[in-house]
């Protein structure tokens, strides 16, 4: 898959938005359901992290861009391989790419880490109870770390707020 097979990607490019944030990393972000027979691998999330990047910067709006640490999947447990992948293992990735392209980073590695009670379980209303969904409390969580960076950004650029995207 690439960039621009993404749930609502296109619809996120079409409104032009003013900030991006790209993330959160998870399963269904490599295609696992659309493409069964894909492999995972570092080079191919980074080339594909990286093109979803530059997208965003090329266009007319000229968006800032915000890129999120994934969520520790499997309750917070970044150790703990799904799918044979390991959150923590690309880390090391975003946290490259951000730097390269000099963007704010967004924290949702660390407020999840260890906390299986931001995750839901099973059984669960709308069966996401896997231990990958967040709860609402997880929700909250993503919302202030987010809520966090846009302010330190604001306040470090002096700049004004706009229409937002996500990704």
């Amino acid at each position: 898959t690439n960039a621009g097979d993404g749930v609502e990607y296109k619809e996120s490019i079409v409104f032009l938005p003013d900030v991006v944030i790209i993330g959160s990393w998870g399963r269904h972000d490599w295609g696992l359901n659309k493409a069964p027979k894909q492999v995972f691998t570092l080079q191919g999330f980074r080339d594909g992290y990286e093109d979803l990047i530059q997208r965003y910067q090329a266009l007319s709006s000229h968006p800032k861009v915000f890129v999120s640490l994934p969520i520790p999947i499997l309750n917070g447990q970044g150790d703990m391989p799904d799918e044979g992948v390991k959150t923590m293992d690309v880390l090391p990735t975003v946290n490259a790419l951000a730097n390269e392209h000099q963007l704010p980073i967004i924290d949702l590695y660390q407020p999840f880490f260890h906390h299986p009670e931001l995750f839901k379980q099973a059984p669960d209303p709308r069966n996401e109870g896997e231990g990958e969904h967040v709860t609402d409390a997880g929700l909250t969580v993503i919302a202030k770390a987010v809520y966090a960076a846009m302010q330190k950004d604001l306040q470090g650029s002096g700049g004004s707020g706009g229409s937002a995207g996500a990704s």
